[in-house]
């Protein structure tokens, strides 16, 4: 997952929350620096629990209402 493709340090400095969810769609809260390791990072995931997924990125913004506007 993301945190063994970060690593521990990698994962604290990015300071990744999740902010918000729907059933298709999730808004991530992160250190702007590290927003192109954190996007290769859910690449990498394959599964959420038993369920086979795709995980991607569809857009960054530098404040959350304007990605929350958005959905």
């Amino acid at each position: 997952g993301l945190y063994g493709f970060l690593g521990a340090l990698g994962y604290g400095q990015s300071g990744i929350q999740l902010v918000d969810t729907t059933s298709t769609h999730g808004v991530l809260r992160m250190n702007r620096s590290f927003v192109d390791e954190v996007k290769s990072g859910l690449l990498m995931i394959t599964s959420l629990g038993n369920t086979k997924s795709a995980v991607r990125s569809v857009r960054v913004s530098g404040m959350l209402h304007h990605v929350r506007k958005e959905k």
